[in-house]
């Protein structure tokens, strides 16, 4: 069964491995390479099961019938066309936790802080297109904003790009300046989208004034981990790829894998590219409202632990619940509080924590988390578990860091950069090592976080630096 399944893809056809073998995934060991395809036999063993159950009213021979197992096939291929379907027309949200599309409005100018920016020459333009066209405010689009809000004051012109156009995402004192693109001008793409927004700085700015943040190649790196809406995304992104002269990643271990892909496929990262990293910023938000009912509930109980993530493959609750159920069986009471919206792939996951004997009570999953909330467990939690093998930061650590939360994290190359001696650490995926972590600091033994966190404003500086080719920051750059 595990040969099989290493050999499918997302869409279930022969191909791409569980986790690649191609040398750009070589900060992986051949342990933790089988260690993460183990895991996934059991994951998608999961889904399937999760599968099985949802399909009431058949008897155990109709189950067992080559009817059956058609069925479930074309069930499972119609939930992939679903997942991809939605993320294409702007329904994402409806399964992996974004925020909905703006349908039917114009992309208005918004305003940022209240300060008047001073835009510098020659100028640089942020492209917040697709964040601009959604209303969400999470992960990336919280990046993407709080970019655009610093960068101005830096100088910077975030922009929106519609029709081949520049306009102003700035307004203040509603005066919007005036776009036009000189030759020195530069402009870095925050996010992947529509390829067309590319066709409007082409013949009007050399490569190398063009540049684009990376924040992970997870769906190279474990394409399992995807739906096959990875198939759509991957053309799009090497468009992106092959268009910039400058790709700026959001932590040193992605820019490394970068490289890594950049030395597989010349054809679409060329020669002459320079490949960077810049830090990602992290500061409190403004939150509103109070922390509600519930949440000062779960904290006045007792001690808890806390694991934020989207319900989907590469977070590993899995292993955190395998984790905590040693915990339990050895008579310990701790507690695991989830927060995390439905994400894909995750119907077993699901499955497990509804029909969990502690679900409940030493068991509890937030779907829906309000920032008041979820600030109010960050600084009441007796450890923030993040168990992901693959991440391109991982803000999470960050936002209970700012907190205060000791931090229990897996053993992988972007935590120790970002956490350094700051955190407690797991051998990845290993629930057995995890529950020693969490026994260690049930009984006092943490760590205390204490790394240096930078802001928004060091992230937009850095960002900023790079475009420009500050001297500064020239140890950041390699070219390929």
């Amino acid at each position: 069964m595990a040969s099989s399944l290493n050999s499918m893809n997302v869409a279930g056809k022969p191909g791409a491995p569980l986790v690649s073998q191609d040398t750009v995934y070589k900060a992986l060991t051949s342990e933790e390479k089988a260690r993460i395809n183990e895991y996934f036999v059991a994951y998608l063993d999961r889904e399937l099961n999760a599968v099985d159950e949802s399909i009431g009213g058949l008897s155990s021979a109709k189950k067992n019938s080559y009817i059956y197992n058609i069925f479930k096939k074309i069930k499972l291929k119609a939930m992939e066309i679903y997942w991809s379907v939605t993320r294409m027309v702007g329904r994402g949200y409806l399964h992996d936790g974004t925020g909905p599309l703006v349908e039917d409005k114009p992309i208005e100018p918004r305003e940022f802080g209240s300060a008047a920016p001073i835009f510098l020459s020659p100028r640089i333009y942020i492209d917040c297109t697709p964040t601009f066209r959604s209303d969400a405010k999470k992960g990336m689009q919280r990046v993407v904003r709080n970019l655009a809000v610093e960068g101005a004051r830096f100088g910077a012109m975030p922009v929106t790009i519609a029709n081949e156009r520049l306009d102003s995402a700035y307004r203040y004192e509603d005066r919007i300046p005036a776009l036009s693109v000189a030759e020195n001008d530069a402009i870095v793409y925050c996010e992947v989208g529509p390829v067309s927004r590319l066709n409007a700085m082409r013949g009007l700015l050399s490569r190398q004034n063009i540049g684009m943040i990376v924040y992970d190649l997870i769906p190279l790196l474990f394409p399992a981990t995807q739906t096959t809406y990875r198939e759509l995304w991957r053309p799009i992104f090497e468009a992106h790829l092959a268009v910039a002269g400058k790709l700026i990643c959001i932590s040193r271990a992605t820019a490394q894998d970068v490289i890594d892909f950049a030395r597989l496929r010349p054809d679409v990262i060329r020669k002459g590219t320079k490949i960077g990293w810049m830090r990602l910023g992290s500061e409190p938000d403004e939150i509103s409202g109070e922390p509600s009912a519930q949440v000062k509930a779960i904290a006045a109980v007792g001690d808890y632990f806390l694991a934020v993530g989207t319900l989907e493959p590469r977070k590993g609750h899995h292993v955190i619940i395998d984790a905590f159920e040693r915990i339990w069986r050895e008579g310990r009471s701790a507690r695991l509080v989830i927060v995390g919206r439905r994400g894909w792939r995750c119907a077993g996951l699901e499955r497990r924590i509804v029909s969990h004997p502690e679900f409940g009570e030493r068991l509890l999953w937030l779907n829906d988390c309000p920032d008041a909330d979820l600030d109010y467990l960050y600084s009441k939690t007796k450890s923030l578990i993040f168990a992901s093998f693959a991440e391109g930061y991982g803000l999470p650590l960050i936002e209970a860091a700012r907190r205060g939360a000791p931090l229990i994290a897996s053993d992988i190359s972007v935590f120790r950069e970002i956490c350094g001696s700051g955190a407690s650490y797991f051998a990845l995926l290993d629930p057995e090592d995890l529950s020693r972590k969490v026994g260690a600091a049930l009984a006092g033994e943490v760590v205390s976080p204490d790394f240096p966190i930078p802001t928004w404003r060091d992230a937009a500086q850095d960002l900023l630096m790079l475009m420009r080719d500050d001297p500064s920051v020239a140890d950041r750059w390699i070219e390929v």
